[in-house]
């Protein structure tokens, strides 16, 4: 029998508290079936504050505007999915877990005055080859207006224990005759700071030592950080809805340089972020705009989850 849980929110999630509840049940979590609890969070009336965008912005490199930045919202998603997966009733241990891929819709561009409100919920799961991928679904609203949708997969490594094993979706291959539009380095500064903003405090993102325990060359960014950066630079005029497909593939190392390669088909937008020592791309992006493009790449699952 499928397990419903119903938390309700009345401020941020604390990132120790969730630590706390992820480590209270247990690291090497592995229930064998393939239905995910039914677990619904939500955090109703969240005011933005000035001074968090601002901080926002300025970690990830990009300029404040007058309405919010696309993966700003993760900000607030976040903290719910790592609560969520810190249920005892969650399969996989959150230490286990690792982000593959983010499908965006944002409907209108949203004012920071607004008051949003956030959930987030379980989706689908499915054996795949090496381990198991499931999916969290989460949304942005303000009063009956859908603001904001998005489809996070996440992988569990781990010998699959069931014969339906379905091949990984496609991981959208490297750009083949993309320009190179920008390089920067990527200091090893605000690297907590930003774990604070972004709900993401992972010690990955911010202890080198921690990182190479782990079996990494050192910590490293969280994708929200630099592909936030990477939209700012190639973003055309965009008309919503913008629809935003992002496949993390490897680590984006600190205190290293980085190049953005980028190439656009009629409304579409593709990107691949690489990381200095490794001849692949860390991130492949894809960016579409406008009604058009909505109903050519909108997921089925993204639809009325959160009502």
């Amino acid at each position: 029998m499928n397990i419903t849980v119903n938390i309700a929110l009345t401020r941020k999630p604390s990132a120790s508290y969730t630590l706390f509840k992820g480590l209270r049940h247990g690291v090497n979590r592995h229930f064998g079936n393939q239905q995910l609890p039914d677990i619904r969070i939500t955090w109703p009336e969240i005011k933005i504050k000035p001074k968090h965008l601002q901080a926002f912005c300025r970690i990830c490199d990009i300029q404040v505007e007058k309405t919010l930045p696309p993966l700003y919202f993760f900000s607030l998603a976040y903290p719910c999915m790592l609560r969520l997966i810190g249920q005892a009733s969650f399969p996989f241990s959150m230490f286990k877990v690792l982000n593959t891929r983010t499908y965006t819709v944002m409907y209108q561009a949203i004012s920071p005055d607004r008051a949003l409100s956030v959930a987030v919920t379980t989706g689908a799961c499915r054996h795949v080859m090496k381990g198991i991928e499931f999916d969290l679904h989460s949304g942005v609203t303000a009063g009956d207006d859908l603001l904001w949708e998005n489809s996070s997969t996440f992988f569990v490594r781990g010998k699959s224990i069931n014969e339906s094993v379905v091949e990984n979706e496609d991981r959208m291959p490297a750009l083949t005759g993309g320009d190179t539009i920008g390089t920067w380095y990527l200091p090893a500064k605000n690297r907590f700071q930003f774990g604070r903003l972004s709900g993401d405090s992972n010690g990955l993102h911010y202890n080198a030592w921690y990182a190479q325990l782990s079996g990494f060359e050192r910590d490293f960014a969280q994708p929200l950080r630099v592909a936030s950066k990477c939209i700012d630079m190639v973003a055309p005029p965009i008309h919503m809805p913008l629809v935003l497909d992002l496949r993390y593939k490897g680590p984006v190392y600190y205190a290293h340089q980085l190049s953005l390669s980028y190439q656009s088909v009629s409304d579409i937008h593709r990107f691949d972020l690489y990381c200095q020592g490794n001849p692949r791309p860390c991130i492949c992006g894809q960016m579409t705009s406008g009604p058009k493009m909505l109903e050519k790449h909108v997921c089925n699952d993204l639809v009325s989850h959160l009502a």
